[in-house]
């Protein structure tokens, strides 16, 4: 396993990491993103590579979407629930309209990120990127993000009760995330706990 050095800058990311990617570590959300603050350009690339070793095996991967000011934007997804999606004809139809000229994922996350280096705001297709239902991306974008019936994880213009059953879910799934790691249990134990604890529950 590759030594990180700044035990404080671990623990950050750690908790950042299980903070706001909790749902999709546990398989039930395709993506996630949040913003981490570095000191050390390396450290951060030596960390991205330790977790993408880490978490290889649960089919997550991580990605910088954007560099700026000592910041990142870190990409946490699911690679095989993310193909699916973007493949499928209606949301690859969506993209193409948006520049996305090919279906291949990977190629797709670059042209985001190219697109991310030159916008001060997220682009509106980056809700596909996260996951999010088509219909509600389209709603936000036709009512310039006005006029939804709910506001979670993303606004919802559509289907309100089953979003909110899926945001309760994913609050859930955040909480015995955070409370897991408090209790010192690192990533891949966390990852085990929850698949036994959402087993038991269904």
């Amino acid at each position: 396993m590759l030594e990180l050095t700044n035990k404080k800058e671990v623990n950050m990311f750690d908790e950042l990491l299980i903070n706001h990617s909790a749902p999709t570590l546990a398989g039930i959300k395709i993506a996630n993103i949040f913003t981490y603050n570095y000191n050390s350009k390396k450290e951060l690339c030596e960390r991205i590579v330790f977790y993408n070793k880490l978490l290889h095996k649960k089919g997550i991967n991580l990605s910088i979407l954007k560099d700026y000011n000592s910041k990142v934007i870190v990409y946490v997804y699911n690679k095989e629930k993310l193909k699916n999606y973007i493949e499928s004809e209606e949301v690859s139809k969506f993209l193409c309209d948006y520049g996305y000229n090919s279906r291949n994922m990977y190629k797709n996350i670059q042209i985001l990120s190219e697109k991310m280096k030159n916008y001060k705001n997220f682009p509106h297709e980056i809700g596909i990127f996260l996951g999010y239902p088509l219909i509600d991306i389209c709603g936000f974008i036709n009512n310039f993000g006005k006029n939804c019936l709910y506001s979670g994880y993303w606004k919802v213009y559509h289907n309100k009760n089953d979003a909110i059953k899926t945001f309760d879910s994913y609050n859930r799934c955040r909480f015995f995330y955070t409370n897991t790691f408090l209790e010192g249990k690192n990533i891949l134990e966390i990852i085990e706990s929850y698949s036994n604890y959402s087993n038991n529950i269904n």
